[in-house]
């Protein structure tokens, strides 16, 4: 249980165009979880906005989804 508590602080980190990013947000906010998405230039604003309502930390990066995930470990733009 510890353990969980411990993850739980760190948040989670992916990176989505849309759909996923946004329930990740809407979750860790209901959860108190901290989440970070990498989302790219092409995300719908309306996303974008919303998981930013919800708390989420977004960073835009890339052209596209393959490219974010491509580009550098989501990690390393993280905690640059």
């Amino acid at each position: 249980m510890v353990h969980l508590q411990e993850q739980k602080k760190k948040g989670v980190i992916a990176a989505s165009a849309g759909n996923h990013a946004l329930a990740l947000a809407y979750h860790g906010s209901s959860f108190s979880i901290p989440v970070t998405v990498v989302m790219p230039v092409i995300a719908p604003l309306m996303k974008v906005e919303m998981c930013k309502h919800y708390g989420a930390n977004v960073i835009i990066l890339g052209a596209d989804i393959g490219e974010v995930r491509t580009s550098q470990p989501i990690s390393d733009v993280i905690f640059e």
